[in-house]
This record gives structure tokens, sequence and C-alpha cells, in this order.
């Protein structure tokens, strides 16, 4: 688990932002366009409260190439031993 509360993650101030800026141009008669790109999930997975404990880990099943990486090398860890987790 992250010690950031969930107010200070970079997505959370995206989502908040796009949201305002989508409010704000409702109703302007104009074409309008906007992009909201987030940086997540990506190592380490650390989500903040609440999320980190959405889901327990064990009950989500792992694919089945899980313990090999993009190059088709075996992982160097197990899923017990998976840091991310």
């Amino acid at each position: 688990t992250n010690v950031l509360p969930l107010e200070e993650y970079v997505d959370y101030w995206c989502t908040e932002n796009t949201i305002k800026r989508i409010r704000e141009s409702k109703g302007a008669g104009e074409p309008f366009f906007i992009w909201c790109g987030f940086c997540g999930p990506h190592d380490p997975m650390d989500p903040p409260k609440p999320y980190d404990k959405l889901y327990p880990y064990d009950s989500i099943p792992l694919p089945p190439n899980y313990q090999f990486g993009r190059d088709g090398r075996p992982r160097a860890t197990t899923p017990q031993e998976d840091v991310s987790r």
C-alpha cells in the first residue's frame, strides 16, 4: 500500500482537472476536445487506500504466462516473492 492519500496521486489530479474542464466547457456552443492520460498502472503496484484492499491478492487469477517475461525468459520472482503485489 502506498503511503500517499488518493488525492495526491497524479492520476487523481488528472481526473479531477479533466472533469473540471469538461464542466467548464459545457454549453460553450463550440466544438470541444480533451485528452486525459493516466500514468498507472505500472510497477510498483502500490494503490492508495481504499483500492489496496478492494480485491484480495489470492483471489486474482494470474495469467497462464505469468512466469515468463515479455522476452520469453522466466521471471525472476514467483507470485509469493513478487514485491509489486
